[in-house]
């Protein structure tokens, strides 16, 4: 089958070894003074008991702010860099995800009318290597969330494949070129070691806050890192560190960039994701953020921007950073990521978000890199979005008090859904036969009744028109067979057939969350996942000191070539 090529030419499968396993100058409003908060802490009982703080209603406002680096710098190789302790800064992020507002939620919807209840019967293909990564252990702490983040690279003048994981505050990089052999190019190294080498006396270099993005640009056959700091004691300043290797070799030179994000000290820039999108005229690294009051506890708005690619990759100290600051009506965006082949030159980045009422919401954001404050994001002056698809109603997996509604064996406790958003990533890619598409998924209430029922992952592949512009639904489904088992937490894609992979979390109160996956191919019959599920790593236990559960992805799901 194809998905032979999917599995074993695409991705390598790497198991993280820890408790529970699952698979990223315009005026603003006033806001409350900082306040001392908790972010990414230790392992807690009572960590997610944390009340919120007042809710804000923020327009959007009109002009995009454009932010110069705040600090660049290069280092000769990621090898060898002067050893930092695997430290949090005295704050580091939060045991759970800072609150998205959910007291619009809309009511529940029923049981779900897309959903999938039944399994396939064609198995999916094993993994071809499954070794261990970074460990808890490793890092000398436990973390709740574990944000787990990886991507696989090829270097087309050796031939070589890697992959590069940052969990949490370290990263490490190996050779997967023979994948049942892998080794290791990248020693385990903190997060922050990178900018203190290069950019001793920044922000960057002073804080190891996590929330780690790790893409390849495929293009470029370039690495893009980043993570955030949050200032000594978590409220700020506020900066979003980000680095692009000069080749393919994670080992080699890098470019090193530390932005400080909008004002530095009103907005903290939570749950960066990023994307990566090569058009000729459009040229970017695209990113999204929750921006919340310096507390982390009030809301204050969606922000999408843009870096410039171009002089990213050329190591040019100028690389402006484009943002819109969208408002409080909008949260749960992603940006699209580009697999493959750039679609014609003057496509714009897109960015994506749905609505329980049944609406996916689909942007186009066109950086300026002449003029950057003349940059464009969605229709008018409040960035409403250029299309708008109607989608089957959902059920969102949250209620207005929380998300905490996943079982475990063994527990009580329940763990996070993070029902309230789509999970990274939104892989857009052009078909054989130039068709645009993009595949893309969130966690839903499988049997509407809005209490503590079963997940599923709602997933869709929609598809533009190359010549109009426009946006249509190809497929969707929730995926949830039987009737005991919680699945969220997904990462899908597609490859150049257009065969689709979903991987997701999986859980219930008689076993231990564990890493599952399912397929489909491009013959399948439409909205469904036929090839029957596989568990790619069972759970060894269940997370009992916090609900957290990461929030940045199942892994990356990645369809190189």
């Amino acid at each position: 089958m194809r998905y032979q090529y999917l599995w074993r030419d695409v991705i390598i499968c790497v198991s993280i070894v820890m408790i529970v396993l699952v698979l990223s100058p315009t005026k603003s409003k006033t806001v409350p003074s900082a306040q001392p908060v908790e972010r990414l802490g230790l392992q807690s009982e009572d960590a997610d008991q944390e009340t919120r703080g007042p809710i804000f209603n923020v327009e959007a406002q009109r002009d995009p702010i454009v932010t110069l680096p705040d600090a660049f710098g290069t280092i000769a190789s990621l090898k060898g860099l002067p050893a930092v302790p695997f430290k949090a800064s005295s704050v580091l992020a939060r045991a759970e995800e800072p609150e998205l507002p959910r007291s619009n939620l809309s009511g529940v919807s029923g049981p779900d009318a897309v959903a999938q209840t039944w399994m396939g019967s064609v198995n999916m293909p094993s993994p071809i290597a499954n070794f261990d990564g970074i460990s808890l252990t490793d890092q000398s702490s436990s973390f709740a969330p574990p944000d787990t983040e990886g991507d696989i690279g090829y270097d087309p003048s050796t031939g070589k494949r890697y992959y590069f994981q940052w969990i949490n505050l370290a990263y490490k990089a190996w050779d997967v070129t023979n994948p049942a052999s892998p080794s290791v190019v990248v020693p385990l190294t903190s997060g922050n070691a990178l900018w203190q080498a290069a950019l001793p006396s920044s922000a960057c270099a002073s804080t190891n806050d996590g929330d780690p993005t790790v893409l390849f640009d495929e293009q470029a056959h370039r690495w893009f890192i980043s993570q955030f700091s949050l200032g000594p004691s978590g409220t700020g300043p506020f900066h979003q560190c980000v680095a692009v290797s000069q080749s393919a070799d994670p080992a080699g030179a890098w470019y090193v960039y530390d932005y400080k994000y909008r004002d530095g000290t009103t907005y903290f820039n939570d749950y960066p994701h990023f994307g990566v999108w090569p058009d000729a005229n459009y040229n970017a690294y695209l990113m999204t953020i929750h921006e919340f009051n310096a507390s982390g506890k009030s809301y204050l708005g969606q922000s999408a921007s843009a870096f410039d690619r171009a002089k990213l990759l050329a190591g040019d100290s100028s690389a402006p950073l484009v943002t819109f600051a969208l408002g409080t009506n909008y949260y749960g965006m992603l940006p699209a990521d580009l697999d493959g082949a750039s679609p014609a030159a003057g496509t714009p980045g897109f960015f994506f978000m749905t609505t329980p009422g049944g609406t996916l919401q689909i942007w186009e954001f066109k950086p300026d890199w002449t003029t950057p404050a003349n940059s464009a994001f969605g229709v008018g002056a409040g960035h409403t979005a250029n299309y708008s698809l109607s989608i089957s109603p959902y059920t969102e997996a949250c209620t207005v008090s929380t998300c905490n509604r996943v079982p475990q064996a063994g527990t009580t406790r329940l763990l996070d859904s993070l029902g309230d958003r789509l999970m990274h990533r939104v892989a857009f890619r052009v078909l054989n036969g130039g068709i645009q598409t993009a595949v893309l998924n969130h966690t839903v209430d499988v049997d509407g009744t809005g209490g503590s029922t079963r997940t599923g992952i709602r997933w869709y592949e929609v598809r533009r028109n190359a010549a109009t512009g426009m946006w249509t639904i190809h497929q969707q489904s929730t995926y949830a067979p039987g009737t005991t088992d919680y699945r969220w937490m997904g990462s899908i894609a597609t490859d150049q057939s257009g065969d689709i992979a979903l991987g997701f979390s999986a859980s219930s109160s008689s076993s231990y969350p564990s890493i599952r996956y399912v397929g489909r191919l491009y013959t399948d019959t439409l909205s469904t996942m036929p090839q029957a599920e596989v568990t790619m790593m069972a759970g060894l236990g269940a997370q009992t000191g916090t609900s957290g559960s990461s929030d940045m992805k199942v892994s990356i799901l990645t369809t190189k070539g």
